[in-house]
This record gives structure tokens, sequence and C-alpha cells, in this order.
């Protein structure tokens, strides 16, 4: 609640309510005209003002949610925890990036829009490298890599060290002839 508070856009709210009281000021005679007049600003106001809170707070969420992932996708490029066999020394990881991405969040975004624990982190970046994955093939899948800028190089960096920490992980934790074996099979569909 408080960081709609403090993100509110006051002056067109405030802009609103001048309009809104003036006009009730400006038309206090009894006339047809004057009430439709009032009733007319009053509702092109309300409109317009719910309009620009609605915006303003979209794009605030779209911005912070950029952030975020910035700040967890540069985490998780750099801690590689993913990529770790060992389930303590992995955990240890994990829980020096949660504690390094909400740090980060709340210093560099201003908020406190945290992180509980490592399945939730966990979870976001999943659905962050999901995300790119379908971003990925619907957007650049026939340019040339140099051609990927900004955020979505980093997301490409870090979904490239997410295949290739999985494979070692599964190298290091599955035997090699059962990889062999059952990745060459097609999964049976139910149709």
């Amino acid at each position: 609640m408080h960081w709609a508070i403090s993100n509110f856009p006051w002056k067109p709210f405030a802009i609103y309510i001048a309009l809104i009281f003036g006009v009730r000021v400006l038309v206090g005679f009894e006339s047809d005209g004057a009430n439709f007049a009032s009733v007319a600003i009053s509702v092109l106001s309300t409109v317009t003002c719910g309009g620009i809170i609605i915006a303003h707070f979209i794009i605030l969420v779209e911005n912070l949610n950029r952030g975020v992932d910035r700040i967890i996708a540069t985490e998780f490029i750099n801690n590689r925890p993913m990529g770790v066999a060992n389930s303590e020394r992995r955990n240890e990881i994990l829980k020096s990036t949660l504690i390094n991405v909400n740090k980060q969040i709340i210093t560099e975004l201003k908020t406190n829009y945290i992180f509980k624990n490592t399945d939730s982190l966990i979870s976001y970046y999943n659905r962050m490298i999901s995300l790119f994955t379908a971003r990925y093939a619907r957007v650049y899948k026939d340019l040339p890599i140099d051609g990927i800028k900004g955020e979505d190089k980093i997301m490409l960096v870090a979904k490239n060290i997410y295949d290739e920490d999985y494979e070692h992980f599964c190298e290091t934790k599955i035997s090699l002839d059962t990889i062999k074996k059952y990745s060459e099979i097609k999964p049976l569909c139910e149709c």
C-alpha cells in the first residue's frame, strides 16, 4: 500500500479536484444548461483522471518488473546456482542470491518488493526464462545474435547459462547411459 501511495500521480489528481471544485463554484446558479455543463465536465474529468492514473500505474509496474528482471538475471548469471550439483552448496548460493536480490530491489528500485524465499525466487526466474524463450522464438529467431540488444541481451546470456547449467546438472546427477538411452525416445502423447 505504501508503494502505491508514494507513487500516486498527485498532480493529475490535484488538477481533477480543482476542475470539479471549480465547476461546482463557477456554475453555482440553477439552470438546466449549468447542470448539464457541470455533469459533463465532471464525467469527462473523472474518466480522464482515471485513465491517467491507470496508465501511470501500468507504466510504473512495467518498469518495476523490468528492473526486477534485470536484477535477478544478473545475480543468476554471476552466481550460477542452478548448475551446482551439491544441494547444500546450491542452497547456500540461492540464499545469498536471495539476500542480494532483495537488497538491490530495495536500494535501486526504492520499493519493498521482496522475495520471501528461494522457491519464489527460482519460480520467478524460471518464468522469466520461459517468457524470454517465447519472445526469442517470436521476435529474434530469424535475426542474427548481434541484433539482440539491451535487456534482451542479458536475458539471452541468462537463458544460455540456464541451459548449460541444466545440462551440467543432469550430467552429474543422472548416469550418461540413462541420458543416452532415454533422450533418444520421443514422449508418448495422449491424443
